[in-house]
């Protein structure tokens, strides 16, 4: 085999496909994990973790970790970071390289082992025949974590129960959950998950599941027979609040260091800037709770090695080897929670291959005689049917009228417009409602059409999306639905109108009989747009307006990340989706369209903040997600549950003792009971109606409240049967994904409720977490 300076063989041709890649360091050795055994991490070991993502331009995305279990030797934990070291020499030296200590582990690395990594006591070296996962006499674990599960061994005690997280106890005949009374439905259902792998692997599928709530007496025969596990019941004492949370969080002095021969050189500075790092030397920042290792791109192999026991050897030092979060990375290639700890920080332009090529293709075609702007796309992709049938309405003065058919591809920037495409599609009535606004359009108009395009979206029978679209910024689907546009400047309602009165320069209107430029586009020849542009033509920026929020990442998200009870954010660059479950607390269109737009201004990307006015947002409800929704995911229609009466706990509880889950039908009309059912009318909801509605959904977004998460509003699981949280109105079903792949774009999912509305208490929230691998259109 050939081998490559100062890399380990066993990384060589690693990488070539996604998944995940395990070794283990036996001495100065790495050891290759067999895939049925990976999840299983002994504490008396240390492991090299090598996660593949294929993106769509067809090249690979590499993330490294390294693990340090509980009782590794220090040997083994400086093997294990010079091993990361060579694994990323040997990829490139492209990838992230992460340090993961037992029971600190990342989200992103939890990710990888759904549902859940439990560590083995002992070391590989004197089980490595062993195989599976054997069950001795009883364990307990306390479990915790909403998309991922945090799961530890505690000693089998009474003592080691409590009220904030779920507990599991695995005996050789029944697994038995204790769910704390403050333990929220994400944790118990993710606990639910844990059980399922137990019995599967340790008990071969063949055993008994018994299920307590805190606080329930020995009355229920499951709860008898869990208290009789530790003598009979007693009271749990009461939760003691973390002492992380007792005072006012203190923001640790940032210090830098530059690496000269493992040893640190302090750098006196009061602000962090880009040109201090210099790319012959290695340098460690240490935040606080973050400690990054960043490594200049002409170091060689070896002294990267130094740089990471320097590393470890800090970390030690400071006693601080299981707090925190460890991060290495190369040149060119950092994180962005790094990046913004540097004042002005330059963004990098880097062409990629495909687009280079493209481009170079387009200039010996001109040099041949042609005009050729760009090379077009193989092949268009099919968003959305194109037998539909398409109404505009015009918004004026909080009215809608109804444009005719010629009108309708007639749009004028200093309006506002509500574009319906009804569309079928499997048999079944899809409704796309837009509500677009032009670019010289007035913020009363605008908060007029949002409203009544909600209203109309509601009225409807059949499974409705909505989404608001900004001039200049409309996706591809907007103009696919149109086929062909005309944009003009100027416009006609009333308050437009009145904004032109009031300024003392007016803006330029078109005119049958005058002059007028126009920018001819299209997406295919069947797809064409003109819009009046300026006759001295130029682009123009818009500042963004950051928020307080933060956000905390799903990594390796699924479709199963999709929880009843929350509501979750799709980022897939150009465009966002706020995808509501049944039981969450969002009340209506429009409370959903504002998460999205507090998402944006809270700058949550790959590359910082991005303009509100860049970004299309859709609000997609849970039973109603439509093809371009359902893409982005590998989508299996027999996991839709949307029918299915109960939170995530309730639903997953059913599927794993094998009973008939409780079916209810989704109610369309805005928040009412699930026991009154009314029919939809086809028309827009009238006033009247409105007043019939429950308070909750009249609520408007402005109150602080608002934001707050689901599991907040909903009753313990015991009572959560017959006393149901209301669905939303615009609850839909869902279809199969049909779409093609889409180019290359970061998608990444965030929930809701750790988007905190101004003025509420977010000072408990992390920092955003490092960038995941972005999921795939399939």
């Amino acid at each position: 085999m050939s081998t490559m300076k100062g890399v380990d063989g066993e990384f060589l041709g690693v990488g070539d496909k996604a998944g995940l890649d395990i070794w283990c360091i036996m001495g100065t050795n790495v050891v290759p994990i067999a895939k049925s055994l990976h999840g299983k991490f002994y504490t008396g070991n240390c492991y090299i973790i090598l996660h593949t993502a294929e993106v769509k331009s067809g090249t690979r995305r590499h993330n490294v970790h390294y693990w340090i279990g509980e009782e590794a030797k220090e040997e083994d934990c400086l093997m294990a970071s010079d091993k990361a070291i060579e694994l990323d020499a040997a990829l490139g030296s492209h990838a992230i390289q992460c340090r993961e200590t037992q029971g600190e582990e990342s989200d992103k690395f939890l990710s990888y082992f759904k549902p859940c990594i439990i560590p083995v006591q002992g070391s590989f070296s004197s089980h490595w025949r062993r195989s599976g996962d054997e069950c001795d006499g009883t364990t307990m674990f306390r479990c915790e974590g909403e998309h991922v599960a945090r799961l530890r061994e505690v000693p089998f005690s009474r003592s080691s129960l409590d009220h904030k997280a779920a507990f599991i106890v695995d005996t050789p005949s029944k697994i038995f959950l204790f769910s704390g009374c403050n333990s929220c439905i994400q944790t118990r259902a993710m606990a639910l998950d844990v059980i399922k792998h137990l019995r599967e692997n340790r008990h071969c599928g063949r055993c008994e599941i018994g299920i307590i709530e805190d606080g329930k007496l020995a009355s229920d025969s499951d709860a008898g027979e869990f208290w009789n596990l530790f003598g009979g019941y007693a009271p749990i004492p009461r939760d003691v609040p973390d002492a992380a949370n007792g005072g006012p969080m203190t923001t640790s002095p940032k210090k830098l260091f530059w690496i000269n021969k493992r040893i640190l050189v302090p750098m006196e500075t009061h602000v962090l800037e880009r040109e201090m790092l210099k790319s012959d030397r290695s340098y460690i920042l240490d935040c606080g709770t973050e400690i990054f290792l960043w490594i200049g791109m002409t170091t060689l192999v070896s002294e990267k090695k130094t740089s990471a026991t320097a590393l470890e050897e800090y970390v030690h030092l400071q006693g601080r080897s299981s707090i925190g979060r460890t991060v290495i990375m190369t040149e060119g290639h950092e994180i962005v929670d790094f990046k913004l700890h540097f004042q002005h920080w330059p963004k990098n332009v880097v062409q990629k291959l495909y687009e280079a090529g493209r481009q170079k293709v387009a200039a010996i075609f001109k040099h041949q005689g042609y005009d050729v702007a760009e090379i077009p796309d193989d092949k268009p992709r099919q968003l959305i049917s194109s037998n539909g049938c398409l109404k505009v309405w015009l918004v004026d003065r909080g009215c809608v009228t109804l444009l005719c058919t010629e009108e309708q591809e007639q749009l004028y920037n200093g309006d506002c417009y509500i574009i319906q495409y009804s569309y079928a599609e499997d048999g079944k009535d899809y409704h796309l409602f837009l509500a677009w606004f032009g670019q010289d359009s007035v913020q009363e108009d605008r908060v007029a059409t949002v409203s009544l395009m909600s209203s109309m979206a509601d009225s409807v029978k059949g499974r409705a999306v909505v989404g608001q679209v900004l001039e200049g910024r409309e996706p591809e689907l907007f103009f696919l639905v149109f086929k062909s546009l005309i944009i003009f400047k100027g416009g006609r309602s009333t308050a437009y109108k009145n904004s032109i009165l009031q300024k003392s320069n007016r803006t330029e209107q078109y005119q049958k009989d005058g002059a007028a430029l126009f920018r001819v586009q299209g997406l295919r020849p069947d797809c064409i747009q003109a819009i009046q542009v300026h006759l001295c033509y130029f682009a123009a920026t818009e500042a963004i307006i950051v928020s307080l929020f933060k956000a905390k990442e799903v990594f390796s998200f699924s479709q199963d990340d999709l929880a009843t009870e929350e509501t979750l954010i799709l980022d897939c660059g150009e465009e966002i989706f706020v995808w509501v479950g049944l039981h969450s607390g969002v009340t209506s269109k429009e409370h959903a369209l504002d998460f999205g737009k507090m998402f944006l201004q809270a700058g949550i990307a790959r590359d910082g903040p991005r303009s509100i006015n860049d970004t299309t947002v859709y609000a997609v409800a849970e039973g109603d997600e439509p093809a371009f929704f359902t893409s982005f995911f590998n989508w299996d229609s027999s996991k839709q549950a949307a029918a299915m009466l109960g939170n995530s706990f309730e639903r997953k509880l059913a599927m794993l003792k094998g009973l008939s889950p409780k079916m209810e039908t989704p109610d369309r009309s805005l928040r009412k009971s699930s026991s009154r059912r009314q029919e939809i009318s086809s028309e827009p909801t009238t006033p009247e109606q409105q007043q019939q509605q429950p308070a909750a959904a009249r609520r408007t977004f402005g109150s602080a409240s608002a934001g707050r998460t689901a599991r907040e509003r909903l009753p313990p699981p015991s009572s959560a049967a017959s006393a149901s949280p209301a669905t939303p109105s615009w609850s839909l079903k869902s279809r199969a994904s049909s779409s093609p792949s889409t180019p290359a774009t970061a998608r990444r999912l965030f929930p809701s409720s750790s988007l905190h509305a101004p003025g509420t208490a977010a000072a408990h929230l992390p920092s955003p977490t490092a960038i995941g691998s972005p999921g795939r259109r399939r």
